[in-house]
């Protein structure tokens, strides 16, 4: 059996088995089209799996205990759910970007890096930064509730360096759209940096 199944009770008949694509490929799925179904699954079963019982509270031990280990100050990244739609997740952009470069620098970079959207390709950013300067060159997730507006990610430069960035927009009286508009011109300008 797989680390983290249940054990069949020996007096049931199976009915289906569904083998699962590999994680990463769930969470490219997750993070590229912002499935927040998803998120909240992947979220309670690490619990699951690392610890024999699925939950929130048992995953933000984990949460803080990777974060610790990535040297993040716990205080400052406060995820509330998976998904990122409870009013209770805090974190600042400083604290999104430091999570970003110990992301860069973890062993599962490019499976992270890869989960992103693409700016002008691929999920969330399919319709955005379509232009020479970002297009292909930003890769980020998208961030969105009533009133807030956010985008953090990965900006490259054409010549090769790579910038992180988190535009967290709160309390948005304006349209979301012209947030969004704002945050790609802030992306084009990383992308334009010689």
């Amino acid at each position: 059996t797989r680390k983290g199944a249940l054990e069949r009770p020996t007096t049931s008949n199976v009915l289906a088995v569904y083998i699962s694509p590999p994680m990463a490929e769930i969470v490219r799925t997750m993070m590229k089209h912002s499935n927040n179904h998803f998120a909240e699954q992947i979220y309670v079963s690490i619990s699951a799996i690392k610890m024999g019982r699925g939950g929130y509270s048992q995953t933000r031990v984990l949460e803080q205990d990777f974060l610790r280990r990535c040297g993040l100050p716990v205080s400052e990244l406060r995820a509330e759910d998976g998904s990122g739609l409870s009013r209770l997740n805090n974190v600042s952009p400083a604290s999104v970007c430091s999570l970003l470069v110990a992301m860069h620098r973890h062993p599962a970079a490019k499976e992270f890096f890869d989960s992103l959207a693409v700016g002008g390709l691929d999920g969330t950013l399919r319709g955005r930064m379509r232009n020479e300067t970002t297009l292909a060159r930003v890769h980020a997730k998208t961030g969105y509730i009533a009133n807030v507006v956010c985008l953090s990610g990965y900006a490259d430069t054409k010549s090769g360096r790579r910038f992180a960035f988190s535009f967290l927009v709160n309390n948005v009286k304006t349209s979301p759209d012209s947030i969004k508009n704002a945050q790609d011109r802030l992306c084009e300008l990383l992308c334009r940096v010689e």
